[in-house]
């Protein structure tokens, strides 16, 4: 029998679709739909599997940007909620797993080629041994990061977080003071209030309110720096991190790589950390690479 999968990268903005046979993404049928143009979830499932020629799944596995438990899950920002009983049924049975999209990226990490991804970063450290951490981080819509250890038989462990709802470090809401003087308190409270397609366009328009021109994103880059450095003393991922999503794509790629190892290398001036490489997953199916292959579903 041929083992299908539906596979789904749901974001606060966009979804993404494919399908997956014995653990392979089909990458050419993979489909991105956006979410305005539908009520929830299975309005776009089934919009996406109309157009497969009739495949019907034995499995669906959904990456969500938000909490998640094994049997359900809701997006931060949008009002979707996700239960698995009721989408196997929706779905003449399937078995369903639900895991939070920075899990399926950390899962992707060790399934992606050499041209799915680009450094940004300083030089690659020398080859990391078995017990080499990694750690990826999304920035879209939201802001998360996962933590990525080796089990004792190689395969990878991502650990839960919700990090984008944690509080900025002194380091960081000083450096944003002199960018937003003034602003309203409580805007900027949280790190995905700053590092999201939300807290990039809500800062530029106060930089560009307050007439200090351009610049705006090398600034911004600065501050993103400052955050890669915190988050590499608090995980320690000598294996790297690895910058996914739609807003670092937007951030990192391009000439912008050279502002950020500009902006890297001065925050690490004051912040001396264990080397590492920093990389740009390229490819805008990374997640559904994490859902195709197995998953441990039922965690945040």
């Amino acid at each position: 029998m041929t083992l299908r999968r539906l596979v789904a990268d749901v974001g606060g903005t966009y979804t993404r679709l494919g399908i997956a046979v014995h653990g392979v993404l089909a990458s050419a049928g993979a489909m991105r739909f956006r979410n305005d143009d539908f009520a929830g979830f299975t309005d776009v499932a089934h919009a996406y599997l109309a157009r497969q020629a009739g495949v019907l799944p034995q499995e669906i596995v959904i990456a969500i940007a938000g909490p998640t438990t094994a049997v359900a899950g809701r997006l931060t920002n949008r009002d979707w909620v996700f239960s698995a009983p009721h989408l196997s049924a929706e779905f003449g049975g399937a078995e369903v797993t639900l895991l939070n999209d920075l899990r399926a990226t950390g899962f992707a990490l060790s399934r992606l080629r050499p041209g799915q991804m680009t450094l940004v970063g300083e030089d690659p450290a020398p080859a990391p041994g078995a017990n080499s951490q990694s750690l990826a981080v999304g920035i879209g819509t939201g802001f998360n990061v996962c933590p990525v250890c080796p089990s004792a038989d190689g395969s990878p462990v991502c650990l839960a977080s919700e990090y984008g709802h944690a509080g900025l470090s002194a380091g960081i809401a000083e450096a944003l003071q002199r960018i937003a003087p003034g602003h309203r308190a409580g805007r900027f409270a949280t790190v995905e209030d700053v590092f999201s397609g939300r807290g990039y366009k809500a800062l530029a328009a106060l930089w560009e309110s307050a007439g200090k021109g351009t610049g705006f994103p090398e600034v911004y880059l600065g501050l993103l720096a400052r955050l890669t450095r915190d988050l590499i003393c608090a995980c320690q991922p000598d294996a790297g991190v690895y910058f996914a999503g739609g807003m670092s794509r937007f951030l990192l790629g391009g000439a912008r790589a050279a502002m950020f190892r500009r902006a890297w290398r001065e925050a690490g001036q004051a912040a001396p950390v264990v080397p590492g490489p920093v990389w740009l997953i390229t490819d805008d199916h990374a997640v559904l690479y994490g859902c195709a292959g197995p998953v441990t579903p039922g965690q945040p």
